[in-house]
């Protein structure tokens, strides 16, 4: 089983297996431009990996399961390198409003400055 990782910062395309990538324990570098994954990042990555392909295993008597993944066709919940759903995009949105609504109240006290 191998992962190609594209380095998105100089293009390079980067293969590892998958012995290599669960025994890395120093994560990964580009090695054109030296952008790196950290170990932890690594760790949590095939600890994912891991996850998945136990299920996969368990699967195995009654399927086979193949498939492919590319990071930029990920379904919407997973965009942007988020994880769960989109909730946390209103939560900015409400949270602008309160600035907003902050800012109306100083200028409110402004005005009362000015009265005295």
């Amino acid at each position: 089983m191998t992962f190609n990782f594209h380095c998105q910062n100089c293009r390079e395309d980067l293969e590892f297996d998958y012995e290599t990538l669960a025994e890395n324990a120093k994560g990964l570098k580009c090695e054109s431009c030296g952008k790196r994954l950290s170990a932890a990042e690594l760790e949590e990555f095939m600890g994912a990996v891991g996850e998945l392909l136990a299920q996969i295993a368990g699967l195995r008597k009654r399927f086979l399961v193949s498939f492919d993944v590319d990071a930029e066709d990920l379904p919407e919940e997973f965009s942007d390198g988020r994880r769960g759903d989109d909730d946390d995009e209103d939560d900015d949105e409400d949270d602008d409003e309160e600035v907003d609504e902050d800012e109306d109240l100083d200028d409110d006290e402004d005005a009362a400055d000015d009265d005295y």
